[in-house]
C-alpha cells in the first residue's frame, strides 16, 4: 500500500509534463463546432469512424466525409467558418494555437475531393490548403472557394488575397478572380480569369409597421450581375448571408429573369437592439453550393441606428 500513493503521484506528474509538450497537446484537439448539418456527415480518426450531428466537436487530424447530398458549417474558435458540400472530403491536419506573442491560429487542411467555401477572420489565423498532386493555397484573410475534381482544381477569391501555387508555377490572386479546372503543372499566371458573375447588394428602408412604435424593418436588395451576357437570369440560388458580427445563414434566392431579389433582415440575430453591437455591420451574400464558383460575392453596409 505505501508504493501505491508514490506511484500515483508519479503518473500524475508524467500527465502533467506531456501535456505541456509543444505539439502534443493540440494532438486529437476539438477545433471546430457543427453549427449546421444537412444530410449525411462522418469524421473519422485513426481509430474511430463516427457520424456527426449538429453541435458536435470535431478534433485535429480529422477526416470529414460528406454523403450525397449533404452540407455541413463548422465554427472555429477565430469566428472562421468552413462550408463542405456533398460528396466531399477534407483533412483537419493540424492547428497550432496563438503562443506568447504569436497571436495567430496556424491551420492546414487538405481537400481530398469535392469542394468548399471558407470565411476566414483577418489577423487571427493563417491557413495553409493543400490538395493532392502538389497544389496549395496560402490565405490569412477572406472568403475563398476552392473545388477539388478529376477535371482540375478551381479557386475562386471574391475577398483577401491567396498565394497559390502548383508544382511548377505561383501566382496571387485578387478579389474577384478566379482559377478554372487548373492542373498541377499548369502556369497559373496564365490561367487567372475575372469573375464574371456577381452578387450586387443594397440595404434600403422597408415600410413601417402599423403602431407608431414599430420599427422599419431594413431589406436586401439583391441583384445577379452577368458580364457580356443576354441570357436570362431567373434561377434559384442558395447562398449564405453573414456579417461581421454574426454567424452565416442559409437561404436560398428566387431570382427574377433580371437577376433581381429582396429579402428581409428583421430576423436576422445581428440586427437585434443590443447595445453591445456597433453602429454599423458588413454584410456579405455568398454562393452556396457547389459549382457557382463564378458568382463573386457580394458585400455592404447596414445602419443600426434608427433614422429620424
Amino acid at each position: 500500500m505505501k508504493f501505491r500513493i508514490p506511484l500515483l503521484l508519479f503518473f500524475a506528474v508524467l500527465l502533467v509534463s506531456l501535456s505541456e509538450v509543444p505539439g502534443l497537446e493540440a494532438r486529437g484537439r476539438p477545433v471546430a463546432v457543427v453549427e449546421m448539418l444537412e444530410g449525411s456527415f462522418t469524421y473519422s480518426t485513426p481509430n474511430t469512424r463516427i457520424g456527426l450531428k449538429r453541435f458536435d466537436r470535431i478534433p485535429s487530424g480529422s477526416v470529414l466525409e460528406a454523403g450525397k447530398n449533404a452540407k455541413i458549417l463548422l465554427r472555429f474558435r477565430d469566428g472562421t467558418w468552413l462550408r463542405l458540400f456533398q460528396n466531399s472530403s477534407l483533412l483537419l491536419k493540424t492547428e497550432k494555437t496563438p503562443e506568447g506573442s504569436y497571436q495567430h491560429f496556424q491551420r492546414e487542411w487538405v481537400l481530398l475531393q469535392g469542394s468548399l467555401v471558407a470565411g476566414l477572420v483577418g489577423a487571427r489565423q493563417q491557413l495553409a490548403l493543400k490538395v493532392p498532386e502538389s497544389f496549395e493555397i496560402r490565405i490569412s484573410e477572406g472568403l475563398l472557394g476552392v473545388s477539388n475534381h478529376a477535371e482540375g482544381v478551381s479557386v475562386s477569391l471574391s475577398s483577401g488575397e491567396a498565394r497559390v501555387r502548383n508544382a511548377l508555377s505561383s501566382v496571387t490572386l485578387k478579389p474577384g478572380q478566379w482559377l478554372n479546372k487548373v492542373a498541377a503543372r499548369d502556369p497559373l499566371n496564365l490561367k487567372v480569369l475575372p469573375v464574371l458573375n456577381i452578387l450586387e447588394v443594397e440595404v434600403i428602408q422597408g415600410k413601417a409597421g402599423t403602431g407608431k412604435k414599430d420599427p422599419v424593418n431594413p431589406i436586401l436588395k439583391i441583384q445577379l450581375k452577368r458580364r457580356n451576357s443576354k441570357r436570362q437570369l431567373s434561377l434559384k440560388l442558395p447562398v449564405l448571408l453573414s456579417s461581421n458580427m454574426a454567424f452565416p445563414q442559409a437561404k436560398t434566392l428566387k431570382l427574377n429573369s433580371r437577376g433581381a431579389a429582396s429579402m428581409e433582415l428583421s430576423d436576422m440575430a445581428f440586427l437585434s437592439d443590443d447595445k453591445g453591437y456597433a453602429d454599423r455591420i458588413q454584410l456579405m451574400l455568398s454562393a452556396d453550393a457547389p459549382g457557382f464558383e463564378k458568382i463573386g460575392a457580394g458585400f455592404t453596409e447596414v445602419s443600426l441606428i434608427p433614422q429620424s
